[in-house]
């Protein structure tokens, strides 16, 4: 069962802000960042993905250079969390998570960019 391009790119922005929350709350975590900062973050990124999404399905103006800005602005957080000041469990998953969020972005802006050049060579 092969999913279309437009389901997909909204599970894969799915699941990126699924993992940039739970990354995000496994460093604040460990850094022992401040409840307000937590939230800053997590709304903040949450808007993002969930605005550049709303622009993909509504096929907006730009929404293409949008949606892989965002995404690439995202994947530039995922590197930030690959640096952990301790070595334990939650780090481990933290890198985990980040890692596969890099994935998940660089697929995601792929699978626009195949998008993009199919309408512009047919």
């Amino acid at each position: 069962m092969k999913i279309k391009s437009p389901k997909k790119v909204i599970l894969l922005m799915a699941i990126s802000l699924i993992l940039f929350i739970v990354t995000s709350l496994i460093a604040a975590n460990d850094l022992k960042l401040g409840d307000k900062e937590v939230i800053n973050r997590i709304l903040y990124g949450a808007i993002l993905y969930l605005w550049a999404t709303w622009m993909y399905v509504g096929k907006h103006r730009f929404y293409r250079f949008f949606m892989t800005f965002i995404l690439i602005v995202y994947t530039f957080g995922f590197i930030s969390f690959l640096f952990v000041p301790s070595f334990n469990l939650l780090a481990i998953i933290q890198i985990i998570c980040a890692i596969t969020g890099i994935l998940i972005n660089i697929s995601t802006i792929l699978v626009v960019r195949n998008e993009r050049s199919k309408i512009a060579n047919g």
